[in-house]
């Protein structure tokens, strides 16, 4: 659906499937945890890091790479409370768009925030500013549908490399784990369980990549065989309106066709 309030007052298109959320509740399928604990895993995700810094680190410093929202009346940015059972509060910061707009709808629907970016270099000072007032660490990415998350020092970021290093780190797990993801709906839907296939494809969009165009590009197939009109309405607008995340979509282009011959792109 196209999102406008409470996010902002420009649409900000937001992936919206009937059952996702049953989806999003279902444990992780034991072959993806297995592989995500696994010495490959790790070893495309280094990778994975180190093609995102290389191509990253060649383009403007004043694109953004971080994004999140402030809250009314200047309260200042977003925060989490810590899950540790101290009083701290963590900034929260995401690396698209679309991933501070799902978690803004989710987290505080009730609530008209204002979106924000970040260069590198603004991180910095934001996070040294969020200092002073108390707030010494940041979560990056954090799940809306999921009770635990890392909380990073804000003192690990002191120079812009080091904000552009913690940028690369996270799309590289999550572009990991979405080609597994992927590949595992498309065996499922090859070998005809179309079920199993669309399930795959929701918990990825719930819980890995909402904005990764192929699972929208698979569902929509998949609606078709399942002949399910409500998926293919829903997909269908999804293709049509999910593009690559403001600048950092660019960036993640030029890995995948740097890499394209790679085993790691499905």
């Amino acid at each position: 659906m196209l999102f406008k309030n409470p996010w902002s007052d420009r649409a900000q298109f937001l992936p919206k499937y009937t059952g996702l959320e049953a989806v999003a509740l279902m444990e992780t399928p034991i072959q993806i945890v297995k592989w995500e604990e696994s010495a490959e895993f790790i070893q495309l995700c280094e990778r994975q890091t180190q093609s995102l810094i290389a191509v990253a680190s060649k383009a403007p410093t004043s694109h953004p790479l971080f994004f999140s929202a402030l809250l009314p009346e200047d309260e200042g940015l977003i925060t989490v409370q810590s899950r540790d059972g101290r009083p701290n509060l963590s900034a929260v910061v995401f690396t698209s768009e679309t991933r501070a707009a799902v978690y803004a709808d989710l987290l505080f629907g009730g609530l008209k925030l204002t979106p924000i970016s970040f260069a590198p270099a603004a991180l910095i000072e934001v996070l040294a500013r969020l200092l002073k007032v108390g707030i010494r660490h940041f979560v990056l990415d954090r799940c809306p549908r999921c009770w635990g998350f890392p909380v990073r020092s804000s003192q690990s970021i002191a120079t812009p490399e080091e904000a552009v290093s913690h940028w690369a780190i996270m799309k590289a797990v999550e572009l990991t784990r979405a080609n597994f993801y992927l590949k595992l709906a498309n065996q499922r839907s090859a070998s005809g369980d179309y079920t199993a296939s669309r399930q795959i494809a929701l918990h990825a969009i719930a819980h890995v990549a909402p904005d990764d165009s192929r699972f929208h590009a698979l569902l929509l197939s998949l609606a078709e065989k399942l002949q399910d009109k409500t998926l293919l309405l829903e997909a269908r607008n999804a293709v049509k309106h999910i593009d690559p995340p403001h600048w950092a979509g660019a960036v993640l282009k030029d890995v995948r066709e740097q890499v394209a011959d790679s085993e790691l792109w499905i």
